[in-house]
C-alpha cells in the first residue's frame, strides 16, 4: 500500500492505475466502506454547506461587480479624454471675452459707451465668424 502513500501516510492523490495492484485496491475499497459506519454527517452539515455557498458566491458577485465597475470607468475615460482634448482645442478658438473686456475694447473706441458696445460686439462677431470659417476650412483640408 506504500505504492499510493506518500512519506506522511497520507494518500498521494495519483490513481491512474500503474503499480497499483487489485489487492490493494480492493483492501482500500473495504477500508472506505467500514470507515462508513462511522462517519456520520452532523444534523447542520446541509445548512452551513449552504451558508458556506452563499457566503462565497456573494464574495465573488461582489468581485465581480467591483470588476464591473472598474471596467466601466477605464471605457468612458478612454473614450472621454481624445473627446475632451478635442473640445480644449475648440474652446481656445471660440473664447469670448468677458464683459469686462469688452467694457474696455469699448472705451478704447473713443465714442459714447453704447455705441463702442455695439461696435466691440460686432468686431467680436467678426472675428469668431472668421475663425469658425477657419477652423471649418482646415477641417475640410484634412
Amino acid at each position: 500500500m506504500s505504492s499510493i502513500l506518500n512519506h506522511d501516510g497520507d494518500f498521494d492523490g495519483d490513481f491512474d492505475g500503474d503499480g497499483i495492484s487489485p489487492e490493494i485496491l480492493e483492501s482500500l475499497e473495504a477500508t472506505i466502506l467500514a470507515a462508513s459506519r462511522y462517519v456520520i454527517p452532523s444534523e447542520n452539515l446541509r445548512p452551513h454547506t449552504l451558508e458556506a455557498a452563499r457566503d462565497y458566491d456573494s464574495d465573488r458577485r461582489g468581485t465581480y461587480q467591483f470588476a464591473r465597475f472598474v471596467l466601466a470607468i477605464a471605457v468612458c475615460g478612454c473614450i472621454s479624454l481624445p473627446v475632451l482634448d478635442r473640445l480644449a482645442s475648440w474652446r481656445d478658438k471660440m473664447a469670448s471675452p468677458t464683459s469686462m473686456q469688452m467694457l474696455e475694447i469699448a472705451e478704447k473706441k473713443n465714442v459714447g459707451i453704447d455705441w463702442g458696445l455695439y461696435e466691440a460686439y460686432s468686431e467680436l462677431r467678426q472675428n469668431q465668424a472668421s475663425r469658425f470659417g477657419q477652423a471649418a476650412a482646415i477641417k475640410f483640408q484634412d
